[in-house]
């Protein structure tokens, strides 16, 4: 709801980098990550034959946490209850690509569970049309949806990922915070060198729109 108040409802657009956030978010965490290591006695160590396996889930979740700013257009009632979805979808998916096995009572609950969120969505008014445009309000759907399905596919990927490994909660992370890391930095340094602009110190346009909105989300995110 903070954010919903500081994206333009016009373009769905905020006052800042939306990469720029992420990859401060993602750098918090490995920060605090790198502590617990220490303080449960793990030393440091990055190894690509053995981590890369984390990079398609962090470079799924960098793209949904960049897209995600776009649903805000939305009542947030409405988000919140969209959101939603993404239970009987990973249920789903779990089903094909886990071989989880439900039982018929759990079947109905994820059943019940998708219907309630579909008929819940229409009291919460979904985007206020006298403020937004058609086009726009497509754009946050598109968005909830694509979060939905590629969050639900993540959740999947990574409990079969941690099946196959017998890494700590906090190295996993650590791999997944640095390639997180490492997609965000592409995606704030690269539009900039492939724009039209000749002057190389466009750059660090990225960094306009860092005031208190950002901050203040930051801590939220936090």
């Amino acid at each position: 709801m903070l954010l919903r108040y500081h994206v333009d409802l016009g373009s769905g657009k905020t006052p800042f980098n939306t990469w720029v956030f992420n990859f401060v978010v993602e750098g918090t965490k490995l920060g605090v990550c790198l502590v617990m290591l220490h303080n449960t006695g793990e030393d440091f160590r990055f190894e690509i034959s053995n981590s890369f396996k984390y990079a398609v889930p962090a470079a799924l979740w960098g793209f949904t946490n960049n897209i995600a700013f776009y649903q805000y257009v939305l009542d947030p009632a409405a988000v919140t209850v969209l959101q939603n979805m993404k239970i009987p979808v990973t249920a789903i998916l779990l089903k094909f690509l886990v071989k989880k096995v439900y039982t018929s009572n759990q079947w109905w609950a994820v059943l019940f569970l998708a219907i309630g969120c579909i008929q819940s969505q229409y009291p919460c008014g979904g985007a206020r049309a006298d403020s937004i445009s058609h086009e726009t309000q497509l754009v946050g759907f598109i968005a909830v949806a694509t979060l939905v399905l590629v969050n639900s596919f993540v959740a999947a990927y990574m409990e079969l990922l941690l099946k196959d490994t017998d890494l700590s909660f906090w190295r996993t992370s650590q791999f997944l915070y640095m390639y997180g890391m490492a997609w965000n930095f592409g995606g704030i340094i690269l539009p900039p060198m492939l724009g039209a602009s000749s002057n190389p110190f466009d750059v660090f346009s990225v960094f306009d729109g860092l005031g208190t909105w950002f901050f203040s989300r930051l801590c939220c995110r936090l």
